[in-house]
């Protein structure tokens, strides 16, 4: 199966490459409800052209087959009627943001629907929107997780927020504890929180940068990122500040280094922790809002995700901060 690359200058040119990338992912094996996913996809990345572009733009659609790994990768390249160096491109991804006057729903829906997602700016203006779809199987074995998080007792807001993206090739989570609780560090929290949505597939440094450029002008946090890379078998991770983090191959943890700063206000020179993944392991992360004062004994090991976070919140949890817990097996 060869690529496509496919021009675009009006709504007939939209059309046919929804009509052609179906075709494409149905050869593939995709399923209907994947399909379905691709060529809303394929709509939305080329509409953006027509709508924006000077000159129209392009839209390359590219099969992908690594083993037993499946993939559609979605590339549109178009130079904006307004400079992209002019725009702020965080916003411009947001739910709502539109330079057309419509909903502005396009490319935050096609982060939700597709399973990696990255924009990139050229020197020249030029914006380019990749996008992956993996094509799942039934009896895939997905890594599975479970998050707990509360406000400080009394408060109704969080400066405690996660995320998390799982793929079949790799998983990525972060936590963010903004320094404080209630509001102003629901704010803080919650812009920490669209770098890491919106930038999950690029690199640990870059990303945990973009935290401390977004946080500069607001109250400062501790970050903690990480990726498993599900074929290399190794995971990845960078914390600044008093998030820990814990994997539990035996009832022995290996502690995950973190280093002192604020991000938003000092941070040091970054190295990443890279260490190998047993696909047994319990990987636990937790603000200070839990005790750092428990193990987790063979029994508890053995449980659900959601099991561990409920017995480490039940046990160990600080009613006076706020509390977020990830427990990933």
């Amino acid at each position: 199966m060869q690529p496509l690359e496919i021009f675009i200058h009006n709504e007939m040119d939209v059309l046919r490459a929804r009509k052609r990338g179906d075709e494409l992912a149905n050869k593939m094996g995709f399923s209907e409800i994947e399909r379905a996913e691709i060529e809303i996809a394929v709509g939305e990345m080329t509409s953006n052209i027509v709508k924006y572009a000077k000159s129209g733009g392009s839209i390359s659609i590219i099969p992908s087959i690594t083993g037993s790994m499946v993939s559609l990768r979605l590339i549109s390249k178009n130079i904006p009627i307004i400079p992209a160096v002019q725009m702020d491109m965080e916003q411009y991804l947001q739910d709502g943001f539109s330079l057309s006057g419509s909903l502005g729903i396009g490319l935050s829906g096609i982060k939700r629907l597709m399973d990696e997602f990255e924009t990139t700016v050229e020197d020249s203006g030029l914006i380019v929107i990749s996008a992956v779809k993996h094509r799942r199987r039934i009896s895939e074995s997905r890594t599975k997780y479970s998050v707990m998080s509360f406000p400080k007792q009394g408060e109704t807001v969080s400066g405690d927020a996660f995320y998390i993206k799982s793929l079949p090739s790799s998983f990525f989570w972060g936590v963010i504890d903004a320094l404080g609780h209630g509001a102003g560090a629901n704010v803080s929290a919650i812009k920490a929180l669209a770098v890491l949505e919106n930038n999950y597939s690029k690199s640990l440094v870059w990303i945990i940068t973009q935290c401390h450029e977004a946080l500069k002008k607001e109250r400062g946090a501790a970050i903690c990122v990480g990726r498993i890379d599900l074929i290399a078998d190794t995971v990845e991770y960078i914390s600044i500040g008093n998030i820990e983090t814990r994997i539990y191959n035996t009832e022995r943890a290996t502690h995950l280094h973190s280093v002192n700063g604020t991000v938003g206000a000092a941070i040091p020179i970054m190295n990443p922790v890279v260490v190998p993944y047993i696909r047994a392991s319990c990987i636990v992360s937790f603000t200070d809002g839990i005790s750092h004062r428990f193990e987790l004994d063979k029994n508890i090991l053995s449980k659900s995700p959601q099991e561990i976070a409920y017995h480490i919140i039940n046990n160990f949890r600080r009613d006076y901060d706020d509390t977020t817990v990830v427990v990933i097996k």
